[in-house]
């Protein structure tokens, strides 16, 4: 929750967390299945059942994502991935003074 709290905060920290999940903007699926992953403690069958979804889909979807955003899921950046996800969410919800940072 810390974390969430800090990065909820304009920064260009969380501006360059948030672009790391920019290419999965258009594959809601994606990001819908890295936060059930997560949220099941990164337990695929589990992750599986609560998207209704066979696990070589949750596989399927987990490796696309890797490849789009660099993000190694699962993996050791982990805590990337949950920092880039609490940003991205910071910023999709419109916060005043949020959004990528614009150079000029």
């Amino acid at each position: 929750m810390l974390l969430e709290s800090q990065l909820s905060r304009p920064s260009p920290a969380r501006d360059g967390l948030a672009a790391l999940l920019h290419p999965l903007d258009t594959r809601p699926e994606l990001l819908t299945t890295l936060r059930t992953f997560l949220a099941c403690s990164l337990d695929r069958r589990q992750a599986a059942a609560r998207l209704q979804v066979h696990p070589n889909t949750v596989d399927y979807r987990l490796r696309k994502a890797t490849d789009l955003t660099g993000l190694d899921v699962p993996g050791r950046r982990l805590v990337t991935l949950h920092a880039a996800l609490a940003a991205h969410d910071a910023v999709r919800r419109g916060n005043p003074g949020v959004g990528p940072s614009r150079q000029g």
